[in-house]
């Protein structure tokens, strides 16, 4: 149990109004809105999340997700056929994992918690693998798995019910 004590809400405020936000609010710029240090973009929405505060979403396609993912997971400079590998299970997770934060109402985080995502200056190669494997993923009886992949094991691997407390997967 989590008990919130306090409450962030939002009001726009100018020399004319001083009014409550409620909803779902949209953030546009004429320039790109940058969030410690990273440009992300002009398009954003601010939106209250179950936990009674506030979050900023963008929407982005999936293609675009993709290609700021790619490069912070595994290396933009990696060979070809490990970028269409990562593509495929970097897809494969996200799509498995699209309802995590369904109670916050949006998809996915930014963060080592989800995938790593930072909008990217894209070279060939990590555009050439988003492309050649697009619409691939990893199935097991015609459903999306749970792909999980790291960084770092230091060496050792061990069964999901051994690192989480969930279910060992049959596919593993």
């Amino acid at each position: 149990k989590k008990i919130i004590k306090q409450k962030i809400i939002p009001y726009l405020t100018n020399q004319y109004t001083y009014q409550k936000l409620d909803g779902n609010i949209s953030i546009n710029s004429k320039e790109e809105i940058q969030i410690n240090g990273i440009n992300y973009g002009k398009n954003f929405y601010l939106i209250k999340d179950s936990y009674g505060s506030w979050t900023l979403i963008q929407k982005i396609s999936f293609d675009k997700y993709l290609s700021g993912v790619l490069p912070h997971e595994i290396g933009a400079n990696s060979p070809i056929e490990s970028l269409k590998a990562q593509a495929v299970i970097a897809r494969t997770w996200a799509i498995y994992n699209s309802n995590r934060f369904k109670s916050d109402n949006f998809h996915l985080c930014i963060t080592t918690q989800c995938q790593v995502y930072k909008p990217t200056v894209l070279n060939q190669n990590i555009k050439q693998a988003i492309k050649d494997t697009e619409n691939e993923v990893l199935v097991y009886e015609d459903q999306p798995i749970n792909a999980f992949y790291h960084a770092s094991n230091g060496g050792i691997s061990a069964n999901a019910s051994e690192s989480w407390k969930i279910k060992d997967y049959p596919y593993f």
